[in-house]
């Protein structure tokens, strides 16, 4: 997490201006980073902290179920414009992307065994590349095996949502905005969900079976074309805007307040020294 000050003067009872008052605006992307970095038996407020900017609506309530008496604000994420549909058809390769590699073996082999007729699809572990290449590799493959527990957002499944590659996930710990549809009851149907790594060996199996003879569900290319119209730069911006746009007018707000009790206290003392002349 980050911290940024938005600073105004302090004023003494002569109605000087002496020191400053600060408002302290943590930036948070991770939740998990907040019980790391405060120490044992302390909170936000012990710190002045009554303001935080986070990524996801899921994020910004844990928040609140830490700290009640801190106002929220969410600036949703925005997926690089390298994460763009293919112009060349895709190849019946399978990205895989997992936080623990050794689940790896535990995904692919009992596929294998299980749908012998797929052993020649191909697999790519995408690790260690640069974003440029990793959106490459991810124009390139039909498909994307995503596991990841500790996850706080799941960009990479939106990365391939963007890349037009089907998504074959495990459903998270915590699930993310994005993953919810608009009743915010349901999961997302622009990816195929599994409950366990034991599921998603069918599901590979289906999906596989439904690419090869071209028999995408209609519902999921739907959901994955409404899920590509959002976090783009320019949705971005306009919520940063937003946000900052509010903490900016709070601060006219505050300053002015600050210049009229400046006034005030001025007016005041010079109101006995007037009645004595």
């Amino acid at each position: 997490a980050n911290i940024m000050h938005i600073t105004t003067p302090g004023i003494n009872e002569k109605g000087e201006t002496v020191g400053i008052n600060s408002k302290r605006i943590v930036i948070s992307q991770d939740v998990e980073y907040i019980t790391e970095l405060i120490p044992m038996g302390r909170e936000w407020g012990d710190y002045q902290i009554f303001d935080v900017v986070t990524t996801s609506n899921v994020q910004a309530e844990t928040i609140k179920d830490f700290f009640p008496y801190v106002e929220t604000k969410v600036v949703h994420p925005s997926i690089s414009p390298c994460f763009r549909a293919p112009i060349d058809q895709k190849d019946l390769t399978i990205a895989i992307c997992v936080r623990d590699e050794s689940k790896i073996d535990q995904i692919i082999k009992p596929f294998q065994w299980k749908c012998p007729q797929y052993k020649w699809v191909s697999y790519k572990h995408l690790k260690g590349l640069s974003q440029e290449l990793f959106a490459e590799e991810m124009r390139k493959c039909a498909m994307l095996i995503w596991d990841d527990d500790t996850t706080d957002w799941g960009y990479t499944p939106l990365e391939a949502i963007k890349s037009d590659t089907i998504v074959i996930a495990k459903i998270p710990e915590k699930v993310s905005d994005w993953m919810i549809d608009e009743s915010g009851k349901e999961l997302v149907k622009g990816v195929v969900w599994c409950d366990t790594i034991s599921e998603m060996h069918k599901m590979i199996g289906s999906v596989v079976d439904a690419w090869v003879t071209d028999s995408i569900p209609e519902d999921v290319l739907t959901s994955m074309e409404e899920i590509k119209q959002k976090y783009t730069r320019e949705q971005f911006k306009e919520e940063v805007g937003t946000v900052w746009g509010g903490y900016v007018e709070s601060y006219k707000t505050e300053l002015e307040k600050l210049i009229e009790d400046i006034k005030n206290k001025r007016e005041e003392i010079k109101a006995p020294e007037q009645e004595e002349k």
